[in-house]
């Protein structure tokens, strides 16, 4: 009973103080002050750093590099702003470190790579320049031949290859969004021989870029598009042709609501709720900024499980 009454009158307290607060006056809770994470034991904080380094490098970190780290951390009790400019230094920082050129350069290298995986089946930059030599070897024949309708498509498979193996430096360096990047994944030999013919190209598409199937209308207008290369609107967009239907898929918000998905998926091995959906989708749809994204999830308590 007494218990009760308590609550009662921390109830009526609150009730009261905001009661008399007036619009725009800030309210100040007492006891409300920022987690301590002084308690936190350093094999969780040396696990949250060998994570990060998994997730954004592709490898655990050296001896000193943990050491660094945690000190880091430690030394600014592993509050928020320290995380945020540790996970910023795996993304952007540009200082040469042996065996991975800077951690910028390993992270990009570790994005493409999981693009590969989740597009065209991981296929190695190898086999690309091998397929690509192919097409060089066949344009050069159609050029000595006089064959200039084949050669022409020759050199265009040649460009779309070239492009996805330059999309890991272009994207690093912000001269292609990340979308850019999925649309030339999709846009290429190895995608059409994964997932050949028109019915399974758009059954992949949908798959690959939006986690889902496509409905019948979606189907119907997709092929309408990409068999007999007529006009059909997908998403509310128009498009004639293979190309211009990639970029309805990857300009859409819904392609952009997947990445959100993605990386929640990637780093936190579950679905965003629609909260957190909404907290990024504004804007991620405008500036494509998909680090940012990853690095809010990796300063949060869940990531770091602290």
């Amino acid at each position: 009973m007494f218990s009760r009454f308590k609550f009662g009158l921390c109830l009526l307290w609150l009730v009261t103080i905001f009661a008399g607060c007036k619009d725009g006056q800030t309210i100040i809770v007492p006891d409300n002050n920022s987690p301590s994470y002084d308690g936190v034991p350093t094999i969780i904080v040396e696990n949250y750093i060998n994570r990060a380094y998994i997730d954004l490098l592709g490898r655990e970190p050296l001896d000193e590099e943990l050491n660094r780290d945690l000190a880091s951390l430690r030394a600014d009790e592993l509050k928020e702003p320290a995380r945020r400019n540790f996970i910023s230094l795996l993304q952007s920082n540009e200082d040469f470190v042996e065996g991975d050129s800077s951690y910028k350069h390993a992270y990009y290298q570790r994005f493409y790579e999981l693009v590969k995986a989740r597009m065209v089946e991981g296929v190695s930059d190898g086999e690309i320049g091998s397929q690509l030599g192919i097409y060089r070897f066949a344009a050069l024949s159609d050029s000595l031949n006089g064959n200039w309708v084949s050669y022409e498509r020759n050199l265009n498979n040649m460009q779309k290859l070239q492009n996805v193996l330059d999309s890991r430096w272009q994207y690093r360096e912000g001269l292609i969004p990340v979308n850019e990047m999925f649309a030339r994944m999709l846009y290429n030999y190895f995608y059409d021989e994964i997932n050949m013919n028109s019915i399974n190209f758009i059954r992949a598409c949908f798959n690959d870029l939006f986690f889902r199937y496509h409905t019948l209308a979606e189907f119907d207008q997709s092929f309408q598009i990409i068999e007999y290369g007529q006009p059909g609107q997908i998403f509310g967009e128009s498009a004639v042709d293979k190309l211009g239907y990639i970029e309805i898929l990857v300009n859409s918000r819904e392609f952009h609501e997947s990445m959100v998905r993605w990386a929640y998926k990637n780093l936190l091995a579950r679905e965003p709720n629609s909260a957190e959906t909404d907290a990024f989708m504004d804007d991620f749809y405008k500036d494509k900024d998909y680090q940012k994204i990853q690095l809010e999830i990796m300063v949060t308590d869940e990531y770091a499980n602290f």
